[in-house]
Formats: structure tokens, C-alpha cells, sequence
């Protein structure tokens, strides 16, 4: 059986395949790196090279919609990757009573990571017209063909940041938020919040299927082509909310690299044309990941979740969990501070 803890190990990843999939015999297997999410496996056989995703208590039925998303960008066009159908012809594979598994191709190519700042803003036109091209397929998929895609396609609505698992822990924060003497600040500011997001009209903008966790080493590309766009899970959503979670991985709120963002924004525009008043809701969404931030390591902290550490990692969890809930406090005091029209003024300069 399997636990939060355990790894996808060479005979397990055999057993697997063989059991589950007609994908032929395997011919090597390479780790790679684990998310909070999932463990990842790739494995090549003569049909190709592929992915293995072990996740940990995911929801069936939003696990099977995900994956109904990957088919659906590919059929418009996004590069992602596919997934495989196993023998019962679905994509979902149970494993056990706590672990759900999925195949996807595997997309070669080098990723830009973040960590490198000087190298990431030097291709930020790049990822702006990779973004845009995206952003502009996506948004071409109505969003009555992706509820028929959709296993609970009903029940769909279009959702407004924060989002409901937020509000969810907000409602639950009384237990939940470890002790911290900024606790009444934020909750103060995030009750703000949910009343600047109540007053603007943000079911008015541009729609389409979200990311969902935008950064740049989710983009893999050789030389200057992009060869594929990694770990979508957004759902369909307004598209500034990619654009918010990227200017916090980027960090181009910072007014110090400013000459960057419009580096990114102008070749967005002109492959996914947009009203340019939209950008006037950039800085609300950006608030949005620092509460996701702040109440997701909270929900960490609370659960002693350690999915998604390293080995060496395991012992300190509580270190890390602190850390990143931290991280979101410290988000939450530097987004309140900017002005809501900042990046819009910045993208009307270009």
C-alpha cells in the first residue's frame, strides 16, 4: 500500500504498466522530480516516452476532469502533454483507496527556472508571446464544450478569486491558522479583499482554460521553440488569474524590474488581444495568491502534510510548512501595497 510518504519505486512502476496499460514492454525508467502533488516517474518503451503520475487522495471525479482538460487544450492546439487511456479506456488508474495514477506523454526540452533571475527576465518577451499564444487558443474553447467534457460538467460555474477551498479555510480558520501574532492583520486584510473582489466586475473578463500555477519552468522549450506546457489544473477561469500567479513567481511587481513586465506584456497583447482594461484587475488577483499561499501552508501546518518534500527534506517539514506560511504573510503585506492600477498604467506605456 501506499502513503504520503512513499515513492514510486522501479517494480511498482513495472507492476503498473503492465497491469494497466497497452503500452508495450518498458524499456528504462528515470525519476524526476516530485511535486506537492504527485510523484513522477518517466518510463520509454518503443511507443514512445512517457509519464507516470502518482498522486496522493486526489477527488476522482476532479482528477478525470483534469485530465479532460489536457485532452481538450490539445484538441485547440495548446502544446501539452496527452494523456493515455489505460485498458478500461479512461485516463484515471486506481491504484488503491488513496492513490489515483495517470499516464502522459513525456514533452523533452530545457526549462527556464525562476531561481535564475538574470536568465529569466532576459527571455520574459518570449514567455509573454508563448503566454499570449496560449491564452489566445485557450480562450477559443466555449465553456459549454468544456462542462459537456467535464464529469461533473453541471455543477461547473465560473469561479471568482479567492475561490472556494480558500473560503472554505477562511470559514475554518478559527482552528486551522497555527498561532501568529500577523493572524489578525491578514484576516483583516483578506475580509478587504473579499469586498474589492465583491465591487469589481470581474465576471466580465476574458475566459478560457486556466493554468492554474503559471511559472516559468512549466514551459519547456529547445532553442527558441516551445516544445510544451507542463502541470495545468485551473480549471475554466478568468486568464488574468495565470498572469497574477505569474507576477508572483517572477516577482515583476517589484517597481525595480518594471522594464520587465512590459517586456512581458506587450507580446501578450499581441498574440492574445485583450481589452487593456483588464490588466486593471492584474493586482487583485496577485492578492489572491498571497491568501492562497498564506491559507495553504496553514492547511500544511495543520495536517503535518509532507507530500511534495525531498527525503533529506522529511525530517525539517515543519520548518518548510512554516516557511512557506511565512512566505504568504509576508506576500499579503507587500501586495496590499500596490496600487490597484499598476500594471495596467505600466501596460499602457507600451
Amino acid at each position: 500500500m501506499f502513503n504520503e510518504k512513499i515513492k514510486l519505486s522501479e517494480e511498482i512502476v513495472r507492476e503498473i504498466i503492465d497491469e494497466n496499460y497497452d503500452l508495450g514492454e518498458i524499456l528504462s525508467i528515470t525519476p524526476l522530480e516530485s511535486g506537492h502533488e504527485s510523484d513522477n516517474v518517466k518510463f520509454s518503451t518503443k511507443k514512445g516516452d512517457f509519464v507516470l503520475k502518482l498522486y496522493v487522495y486526489p477527488n476522482l471525479d476532479q482528477f478525470q476532469d483534469r485530465m479532460n482538460e489536457y485532452e481538450l487544450l490539445h484538441e485547440y492546439g495548446v502544446k501539452v502533454p496527452i494523456p493515455i487511456k489505460n485498458k478500461k479506456k479512461v485516463f484515471v488508474t486506481s491504484y488503491d483507496e488513496k492513490n489515483l495514477l495517470v499516464v502522459l506523454t513525456f514533452i523533452s526540452g530545457e526549462p527556464i527556472y525562476r531561481e535564475d533571475e538574470p536568465l529569466m527576465y532576459s527571455w520574459m518577451k518570449w514567455f509573454g508571446k508563448q503566454f499570449g499564444i496560449f491564452h489566445n487558443k485557450s480562450k477559443q474553447i466555449p465553456f459549454e464544450l468544456y462542462k459537456q467534457k467535464m464529469k461533473n460538467g453541471e455543477s461547473y460555474e465560473l469561479p471568482l478569486p479567492p475561490g472556494d477551498w480558500i473560503l472554505q479555510l477562511y470559514n475554518e480558520r478559527e482552528f486551522l491558522l497555527p498561532e501568529h501574532d500577523k493572524n489578525k492583520e491578514i484576516i483583516e486584510a483578506f475580509e478587504q479583499f473579499l469586498v474589492d473582489v465583491e465591487e469589481s466586475d470581474l465576471s466580465q473578463l476574458t475566459t478560457g482554460i486556466a493554468h492554474g500555477d503559471m511559472m516559468p519552468g512549466n514551459f519547456l522549450k529547445k532553442n527558441e521553440e516551445l516544445k510544451g506546457i507542463l502541470d495545468f489544473g485551473g480549471g475554466y477561469y478568468s486568464l488574468m488569474a495565470d498572469i497574477g500567479r505569474w507576477l508572483m513567481y517572477t516577482k515583476l511587481y517589484k517597481p525595480e524590474v518594471k522594464n520587465y513586465f512590459k517586456d512581458f506584456i506587450l507580446p501578450y497583447l499581441e498574440h492574445s488581444e485583450i481589452p487593456v482594461k483588464e490588466l486593471k484587475s492584474l493586482t487583485l488577483f496577485l492578492r489572491s495568491t498571497a491568501y492562497l499561499q498564506y491559507f495553504y501552508y496553514a492547511y500544511r501546518i495543520h495536517n503535518n502534510i509532507t507530500q511534495g518534500l525531498e527525503e533529506d527534506e522529511l525530517e525539517d517539514s515543519e520548518v518548510y510548512n512554516w516557511r512557506g506560511f511565512n512566505d504568504g504573510i509576508k506576500f499579503v503585506e507587500i501586495f496590499s501595497k500596490i496600487d490597484n492600477n499598476y500594471f495596467y498604467d505600466l501596460a499602457t506605456q507600451v
